[in-house]
């Protein structure tokens, strides 16, 4: 006799997403200098990772500006000792974005998700966010 999965299985089981797919996220870069920044998306983190990581005329990312025109050394030295002076371009990728961890997840309305951005940035002040316009929030 055939059995359905859900008579095997919990049929609310879900197959988890993967964190750099999820979308409408609140995030975290920390690079290996110890600068961080804070940031949010509607879209996947892996597709906002992939705009910090290449060159926009239009506008430079923080993080962009940060790691490749200021030339971090200390991410640079990591990448290196550990790639070779010479990574593939899906190693450096790979790297960039081991950087990135999501800080809270499921903030599909964007409201509440620039407002816990803003807090978040209130409350850890990360360096790479400083010249970044963000909301003006008082925390009582």
């Amino acid at each position: 006799k055939n059995s359905k999965i859900s008579q095997v299985y919990s049929p609310r089981l879900k197959l988890s997403v993967p964190e750099l797919l999820q979308p409408a996220v609140v995030y975290q870069f920390s690079c290996e200098c110890c600068s961080e920044y804070i940031g949010e998306t509607k879209r996947s983190l892996r597709k906002r990772i992939s705009e910090h990581h290449t060159h926009n005329r239009a506008a430079v990312s923080h993080i962009y500006k940060h790691v490749y025109l200021d030339h971090c050394l200390s991410y640079h030295k990591n990448l290196t000792e550990n790639y070779g002076p010479q990574p593939s371009k899906s190693i450096e990728i790979m790297f960039f974005e081991k950087h990135f961890k999501t800080i809270k997840r499921n903030l599909h309305n964007y409201r509440i998700r620039t407002d816990m951005e803003a807090i978040i940035i209130r409350l850890r002040q990360p360096d790479l966010n400083i010249q970044v316009a963000t909301k003006n929030i008082k925390l009582i």
